[in-house]
């Protein structure tokens, strides 16, 4: 159900309290917010606030406007503000502007509340300032408009200019598209006469004004309230159009003044974006370590595990169902992280017990070395080839079979072969003969075994070894002539 509009009777204030209250946790601290010049209105009960209107849609700096008073006089001094029909349409948005203050922009209803005693919040420029472009985010676009003028010199009520200058740049507006907006009559559908074109966080460019909710960029907001203007009283009639249209010149010179000085400030003190970044991690870390108790006891209550952090004096026991399931296995974890870590500390000689206690001898203290870790085949479990298999390969290579294929055939290397081989001498069909003398270590050649009289050493008939073996056992030395010795043919 949506509320009426032109009433003033939807404001609530302890909704307002609250809201004020989200503000003051959310968007002061994210955006850095600063606000100036609150002592120039202390003498003022009704004003009419006229400013700049930045940073659609997110806008920001209205809702910090508002937050700033609100800190400074309370509830008393929010001012009622004019807001664009088509928001207050809006199931969501109508409920939500219209209990803090927001009625629909007619002169009818800034009458209503100025005569009402309430303060008012203009800002003349409307949609077309709302969504200018980025570059233009120093100027103002009143476009001409005077009726806050005209209500000041009506109802005797001072207009205090105020400046805003951060909430351009939550989103960059690259381009405000003023003649597509007419090519689509979005003026006569909606209301507006432009479709802006935004650039955000996460969604990049999007075309129209019609855009999902995004993450604003951090920049920091400063709002200044300028001194306030006071108009001689009286109705504004035909023969003052000179009057009020001087006036509302006077003000829109004042706030686009403070505006090119405000941003220019900002530029000055705008950090990178690697150190905001930085800085929003580090609040990030700080609330955390704020609330390190409850994320423990949250995080302990969904995963069923006990806290290993005990804060004193607070009661962090389960209850015995849960104690019965989760005490022995945490217990059995912390004793094994304990174990492990002192007998570190006990083998680099820094301490002799990590945690006071009995403890069981670790292998320094026995004067023994440690027990030899499992083999690797051990490891890996059940070997790949068993005795079996191995004495199968070795058969087959017995009957003549080649080494190269049957390697290949048995997926081992010739290396794994010939070692098999020399382990199991009774399988290979060469268990008659003598093993072969050792290499001599050193630096001299090996010799080649001299084959006996009448047997070719290569070959197998003759009861030697075979081509590839003779040839890994005996290699052949070459030996290079010197060139000092001379021969004779």
């Amino acid at each position: 159900m949506l509320n009426n509009p032109d009433s003033l009777e939807n404001r609530d204030p302890r909704f307002i309290k609250r809201v004020m209250g989200v503000f003051d946790h959310t968007l002061r601290p994210y955006h850095r917010f600063e606000m100036r010049g609150l002592e120039r209105i202390s003498g003022h009960d009704r004003v009419i606030y006229v400013g700049n209107h930045n940073g659609y849609p997110y806008m920001a700096e209205a809702f910090l406007f508002m937050l700033g008073l609100f800190n400074e006089y309370g509830v008393s001094r929010n001012p009622y503000f004019l807001i664009h029909d088509l928001t207050l349409k809006l199931p969501l948005l109508n409920q939500f502007f219209t209990r803090i203050g927001g009625i629909k922009a007619t002169a009818k209803n800034a009458t209503r509340a100025l005569s009402s005693g309430h303060s008012l919040l203009i800002y003349p420029g409307g949609a077309p300032e709302l969504m200018r472009p980025h570059r233009e985010r120093t100027r103002v676009r009143f476009d001409g408009r005077t009726s806050h003028v005209r209500l000041a010199m009506k109802y005797g009520v001072p207009i205090v200019p105020f400046v805003g200058v951060g909430g351009h740049s939550t989103a960059m507006i690259l381009d405000d598209l003023p003649w597509l907006a007419e090519a689509l009559g979005a003026k006569s559908r909606l209301g507006i006469n432009a479709w802006p074109l935004i650039l955000s966080i996460p969604w990049g460019l999007t075309l129209g004004p019609f855009i999902p909710p995004y993450i604003p960029w951090p920049s920091k907001i400063i709002l200044e309230l300028l001194e306030p203007m006071v108009f001689e009283k009286g109705a504004a009639g035909d023969g003052d159009e000179d009057r009020v249209a001087a006036g509302a010149a006077k003000v829109e010179r004042a706030i686009e003044s403070a505006l090119a000085r405000l941003e220019a400030e900002r530029m000055t003190r705008k950090r990178p974006p690697l150190v905001v970044a930085k800085d929003a991690a580090a609040r990030l870390l700080r609330w955390i370590e704020g609330h390190r108790e409850e994320l423990v006891r949250w995080i302990s209550a969904a995963t069923g595990r006990l806290s290993a952090i005990a804060g004193p004096g607070e009661d962090r026991r389960l209850p015995r169902s849960d104690v019965a399931k989760v005490a022995p296995r945490a217990a059995e974890e912390a004793r094994h992280d304990v174990e492990f870590f002192r007998q570190i500390l006990a083998r680099s000689g820094r301490i002799q017990a990590a945690v006071p206690g009995d403890r069981p001898p670790l292998a320094r203290d026995a004067g023994t070395r440690p027990a030899a870790g499992p083999t690797k085949a051990e490891r890996r479990g059940r070997p790949r080839f068993t005795e079996q298999r191995i004495h199968a390969i070795l058969a087959q290579a017995s009957k003549g079979k080649s080494v190269t294929a049957l390697c290949r055939e048995s997926g081992i290397s010739e290396s794994t072969f010939y070692r098999w081989r020399a382990r199991h001498p009774a399988k290979n069909g060469a268990d008659d003969r003598a093993p072969a003398a050792p290499l001599r270590a050193g630096r001299a050649a090996p010799r080649r075994a001299a084959a006996p009289a009448g047997r070719d050493a290569s070959s197998p008939a003759g009861g030697g070894r075979s081509r590839e073996e003779g040839a890994l056992a005996a290699p052949r030395a070459l030996v290079r002539p010197s060139r000092n010795v001379s021969t004779r043919a």
